[in-house]
């Protein structure tokens, strides 16, 4: 894993420990976190719109004014988590409505404005 962090770091010209605060590795595989990629997404002008945020649903408007001015509504709920396989896992368990907001803006994000996350 800090290998793959290391790497990471080097390939943007990054210092390790920002490249560790960004990023996690997930089966031995670097990807930005989600708060990570929607701090980018807002630097490069992205906003978001938070509609539903509870336990059981989280809702937002994605949108850009390079690539997608009208705004996307993008929503997870706990039945797509467990449709997915993700719900039973700890993190679910314990925060469902983090969880679900991390899907929500990694979906959002690379959905309206993918150069973000691009190679991620």
């Amino acid at each position: 894993e800090a290998l793959a962090i290391m790497l990471i770091a080097q390939a943007e010209g990054r210092n390790p420990a920002l490249a560790a605060r960004d990023y996690h590795v997930i089966q031995g595989r670097p990807a930005l976190k989600a708060d990570a990629m929607l701090a980018r997404f807002q630097q490069e002008g992205g906003i978001v719109e938070w509609v539903t945020y509870t336990d059981a649903k989280v809702s937002g408007k994605f949108s850009h004014p390079k690539s997608s001015p009208a705004p996307l509504l993008v929503e997870w709920t706990l039945d797509m988590a467990k449709r997915a396989g993700l719900a039973n896992r700890d993190n679910w368990r314990n925060y469902p409505r983090a969880m679900l907001r991390s899907r929500c803006i990694s979906e959002g994000v690379r959905a309206v404005y993918p150069g973000i996350a691009v190679g991620i």
